[in-house]
């Protein structure tokens, strides 16, 4: 937020300078939570809590691109 702060007040070069510092700090941070594309899911490794319940076991082994949406999310509920 620093960063942020000081662009607001400089020109635009300094600008430019402080945003590519910024982006840096966020790629070095950068934490990966796969939720489309090649996820864990696809290489079968689910989890959901112990309540979540009519959870298929292989949701994302049935299409290409896997998603909930071909796991029939509308069928999920939780148990009290």
């Amino acid at each position: 937020m620093e960063i942020v702060d000081q662009a607001k007040t400089v020109a635009p070069e300094q600008q430019a300078e402080l945003a590519q510092e910024l982006f840096r700090i966020w790629v070095d941070n950068l934490w990966k939570v796969g939720t489309i594309g090649l996820t864990s899911m696809v290489q079968g490794v689910g989890m959901a809590n112990t309540k979540f319940r009519n959870i298929a076991h292989d949701p994302g082994q049935r299409r290409a691109a896997p998603g909930p949406g071909n796991a029939r999310v509308e069928q999920f509920l939780f148990a009290r």
